[in-house]
């Protein structure tokens, strides 16, 4: 299933906290991605349960080209990869953290992930979810020496 969250991609950011109190900084754009993937869910005529076995994620990020650049500079950056800040890692995790129970039961589900951040004539995130079927195979990885 492929779902396309419109906008440029959010990072994750720790809890705020206001005295002894901790909040959820982002609990608004997390409930913003919800609606988006709900709607796309029935759009897709998909029953929107959270899967609850494990996943396979490729989450590309499209940064939008920043409007001080000029065309010509803008065009070649399409499709190029985006080496600045925000890092892919931080990305990711809002993605995850965002779609609990929405897409998955628990992030801790997502057994494999598959990202990457480029430059688009838009800024959006275009998520693929794939469910573990017992026929894959996973390769352990090998440390590195």
């Amino acid at each position: 299933m492929q779902f396309t969250i419109p906008g440029k991609p959010i990072t994750w950011k720790r809890t705020g906290r206001k005295g002894d109190m901790y909040y959820d900084r982002q609990a608004k754009y997390k409930q913003m991605y919800a609606l988006i993937i709900q709607q796309q869910m029935r759009t897709l005529m998909v029953k929107p349960v959270p899967y609850t076995e494990p996943l396979c994620l490729t989450i590309d990020f499209y940064m939008p080209i920043p409007p001080s650049w000029s065309k010509k500079r803008g065009l070649r950056a399409l499709r190029m990869p985006h080496r600045t800040t925000p890092d892919l890692d931080n990305l990711t995790k809002f993605i995850g953290d965002a779609l609990n129970k929405i897409l998955w039961v628990d992030d801790a589900l997502i057994y494999e992930i598959h990202c990457q951040k480029f430059f688009g004539s838009e800024g959006k995130t275009v998520i693929t979810v794939e469910p573990y079927e017992a026929g894959d195979m996973i390769t352990p990885v090998t440390p590195c020496s």
